[in-house]
């Protein structure tokens, strides 16, 4: 997995300065820690030159930034590679946890459904009276 922003496919609607970039290569947990991040930046960063940023999931994992200011290009674009890399390790060990974990729930499954199987062999082989 290689998260990316297709910067080739940005837009910018003009009416309110909003961009919108399209993410390559992401999932629900890279999501998640993206907008946890964008959350932590909201309340602790002031003066940045936008209102808001934003992960959407319609169609496609796109990224939005609200209200950017004239100029700002390069500093949005830096704050969301530097959001998205950020986001990138944290993304991957929840996903690690995850997989973990259901794994373990497959080994549970398993050895419920072997010893269901051997209770019925058992069961079966009683003669009846």
């Amino acid at each position: 997995m290689n998260p990316r922003l297709d910067w080739s496919r940005a837009e910018v609607e003009p009416a309110k300065s909003t961009l919108t970039v399209p993410v390559i290569d992401a999932d629900g947990f890279l999501k998640n820690e993206f907008q946890r991040i964008a959350h932590r930046r909201e309340q602790e960063v002031r003066g940045d030159p936008w209102v808001q940023i934003q992960w959407m999931g319609f169609r496609e994992d796109t990224i939005v930034v609200r209200e950017i200011e004239a100029g700002a290009e390069e500093a949005v674009r830096t704050a969301l590679e530097e959001m998205l890399r950020s986001a990138i390790p944290a993304a991957h060990r929840e996903r690690r946890a995850y997989d973990e974990k259901q794994a373990a729930s497959a080994r549970e499954t398993e050895q419920r459904a072997d010893e269901a199987a051997a209770m019925q062999d058992h069961f079966r082989s009683f003669k009846s009276e």
